[in-house]
């Protein structure tokens, strides 16, 4: 795979392979040192990515969609990992502090208006509901998360991105 890197003396690199897709009205902003931005084979559409501080790290994996998708770090140390085949819809990805971790399995669907929190997971081929805070790790696959905070409502799921 090809990649290529965009630098600039304020701003750290931003990790991009040839063949990714950057539909329009995309905001990407990137301040501070050592920050990284890994988009692999990822469709990003209207959505807002936003680092500002020291030490961050936003990786999107293969074949995912961000669709109004807003990630936000203000502090430093923080990670953000998005899986492959990663759906979501009008999500919201915030961290204010410092030393925070988000993980997003593979083929996980991030339903309308679903927030994640510092220090929360969703597991592989999961979905977390319309308006569902996450606020803590969920490891266990196959489940769909909903509610404020987000708890697993349904266990042994399997969903079709054709189907969405």
């Amino acid at each position: 795979m090809k990649t290529f890197f965009l630098k600039h003396p304020r701003m750290t690199s931003v990790l991009c392979p040839v063949i990714n897709r950057l539909a329009g009205g995309n905001v990407i902003r990137i301040r501070g040192k050592a920050n990284k931005l890994s988009l692999r084979q990822a469709l990003l559409f209207r959505s807002r990515i936003i680092i500002s501080g020291d030490n961050n790290e936003i990786f999107v994996g293969n074949g995912s969609i961000l669709y109004h998708t807003k990630i936000t770090i203000t502090g430093n140390n923080n990670r953000v990992r998005i899986g492959d085949h990663v759906t979501c819809k009008i999500g919201d990805f915030s961290f204010e502090d410092d030393g925070g971790l988000i993980e997003i399995g593979d083929h996980v669907w991030i339903s309308f208006n679903s927030t994640l929190t510092k220090g929360s997971s969703v597991a592989r081929d999961s979905i977390a509901g319309t308006g569902a805070i996450v606020t803590k790790k969920f490891t266990t696959p196959n489940v769909v998360l909903a509610g404020v905070p987000a708890s697993i409502v349904k266990k042994d799921i399997n969903w079709d991105p054709k189907r969405i």
